[in-house]
């Protein structure tokens, strides 16, 4: 894993700031009163099959590697942006919820797009579904990284100042859907 200039692991640059062991574990603390601490190591060619058990997750985590991205198994409790469970599972699909149980931490770098302008480091929790319910763990990721990077795309979609798909927010929001507004 390279280090960062002070000798700390780093997970590379994302959108600007580099997203070290340190900063990633102050993000999982805060999202969660557990932190289930996950070590890395390069992914190798071909990557095995593994199991739909939570050690498959937890093995297929270790080797991930995004853009930069950080990624944290955690356990506890996390208000969330949205559960990641098909809609049949759950009522709030896609919904602002407060999220309890096994989950995983995704942490990205975004481009503050709220007037600063300037980069801003952004956890995305989602809850682990059921041990035994996916048959890929890595699909199931690569899904949850798809809804973060459709929400912050359609947060930096700007047609002349007007952000037609920019995703809600708070209470009850659907964040990770693509919902086309009318200008104002």
């Amino acid at each position: 894993m390279p280090m960062d200039p002070t000798g700390e692991a780093s997970y590379g640059t994302s959108g600007g700031v580099e997203l070290t062991e340190a900063l990633i574990g102050r993000l999982a603390d805060e999202a969660a009163s557990g932190v289930y601490e996950v070590t890395g190591r390069p992914a190798r060619e071909p990557v095995p099959a593994r199991s739909a058990s939570y050690a498959g997750l937890q093995q297929t985590v270790a080797e991930l590697r995004y853009k930069g991205w950080g990624f944290r198994l955690i356990s506890g409790m996390a208000f969330s942006a949205g559960l990641c469970m098909p809609p049949a599972a759950s009522a709030t699909a896609g919904g602002t919820a407060l999220l309890s149980g096994p989950l995983i931490l995704m942490i990205c770098a975004a481009v503050d797009d709220t007037g600063g302008g300037g980069p801003v480091v952004v956890p995305h929790p989602f809850l682990v579904p059921p041990e035994g319910t996916c048959q890929s763990w890595a699909r199931w990721l690569l899904d949850r990284i798809l809804d973060v990077e459709r929400h912050e795309t359609c947060e930096a979609f700007d047609v002349a100042g007007w952000r037609p798909f920019y995703p809600e927010h708070g209470p009850d929001a659907r964040l990770y859907d693509v919902i086309e507004r009318e200008p104002a």
